[in-house]
């Protein structure tokens, strides 16, 4: 599921998927069971192993929104609103689907991501799992900074990734918090692989490993 959990829309599906016959009817409520007018429901199709964006609505004052002209096959059902915890569904679309999703209160809490010395590193990607299958994401401001909001019950476990850095998790991140991950900036190593007279050999396969570097890289 890593990719989905970015807040950087998908693209939508492509023009060649001809077979967009299926069609879902979304429910939202609260907690306690009261409809949720106005929430906003997306539907994300998965097309040879990549997600796209198949449609979306707003539920109307009924708690009820319904997408049509969806690809047939797996997909995942989210909606969220305001100051509540976003919902999601796996489901397979054939024909017509009915669900149900309920949204609770929302949680957060804030990330401030930095690397060896201190500085913020902006960018970073965070990704959040929780109780709900489907990870939440963020990307970090200027500062290094990120508050993660529409979160379902605690506790989580928050991973951030950036280009150039080795990745770091936390475990057990409760609402409220406010948590430092450092990134450490990868190293690397140029390789110039020859035969026995010293000619370039292309196309090798070249591995590192350590103590501190498992599984090898390649």
């Amino acid at each position: 599921l890593h990719g989905l959990a970015v807040e950087v829309g998908p693209p939508p599906v492509p023009a060649s998927v001809k077979n967009r016959d299926a069609s879902v009817t979304v429910t939202t409520h609260d907690e306690h069971g009261e409809l949720l007018a106005g929430a906003r429901v997306s539907v994300l199709s998965e097309i040879d192993g990549r997600y796209y964006a198949a449609g979306g609505a707003k539920t109307d004052a009924r708690g009820v929104a319904h997408v049509a002209s969806l690809p047939r096959g797996h997909a995942w059902v989210i909606a969220d609103a305001p100051g509540r915890a976003r919902a999601s569904s796996s489901v397979v679309l054939e024909g017509e689907r009915a669900i149900d999703l309920a949204l609770g209160p929302e949680r957060s809490f804030v990330v401030n991501v930095e690397d060896e010395g201190g500085r913020g590193i902006p960018n970073a990607e965070i990704e959040v799992a929780g109780a709900e299958p489907l990870p939440y994401g963020a990307r970090t401001d200027a500062a290094g900074r990120a508050e993660v909001g529409r979160l379902g019950d605690a506790p989580w476990v928050v991973t951030a990734r950036a280009v150039g850095y080795d990745e770091t998790t936390a475990r057990g991140v409760r609402e409220g918090a406010a948590i430092k991950l450092v990134l450490h900036r990868l190293g690397s190593i140029v390789v110039h692989v020859v035969d026995a007279s010293e000619k370039p050999v292309q196309n090798a396969r070249v591995s590192i490993s350590g103590a501190a570097l498992w599984p090898a890289r390649e």
